[in-house]
């Protein structure tokens, strides 16, 4: 609770620049220390659950695996012999055809720009491979802030 109060204390402190820096530096390495000692604490007390989830898990993962590979395949099926968009009904149920507008690509120079999405995930690997220059993107140091506190 002292971490919290110290917190908000500082968040109304009138103190600039580096000043400031200084003073937020104990509050944050107490948040620090504080959501890694609740973390450990979590997953401490979430062990035993995930092991026996993993068990259960792998109990019914050979049948599960099955009979989604089997619906998978039974819907292709059933997608391409029948066409029509009628609902199917019988005593179990329903097979319901409902239509919806999609899309396919059929030539990627033509779609309009703001349709196009950049894979960050892709142009990160490509920066962290060493790749400096990407035509089109603008590779630059962003800073950041880390907290490290001491060990105790």
């Amino acid at each position: 609770m002292e971490t919290m109060k110290n917190a908000a204390e500082l968040l109304k402190s009138k103190a600039k620049g580096k000043g400031w820096a200084e003073q937020a530096l104990p509050v944050l390495v107490s948040i620090s220390r504080g959501v890694k000692e609740i973390v450990v604490k979590k997953e401490n007390e979430a062990e035993p659950i995930k092991v026996i989830l993993a068990g259960i898990t792998e109990k019914y993962r050979g049948a599960l695996d099955t009979m989604s590979e089997m619906d998978k395949r039974i819907r292709e099926r059933v997608m391409m012999e029948y066409k029509e968009t009628e609902t199917i009904a019988g005593e179990e149920g329903e097979l319901v055809f409902p239509q919806r507008t999609g899309f396919k690509v059929v030539d990627i120079k033509k779609v309009e720009q703001r349709f196009l999405m950049v894979d960050s995930k892709a142009v990160n690997t490509e920066i962290k491979a060493g790749v400096q220059k990407i035509k089109g993107l603008l590779i630059e140091k962003v800073r950041g802030l880390q907290v490290r506190p001491r060990k105790e």
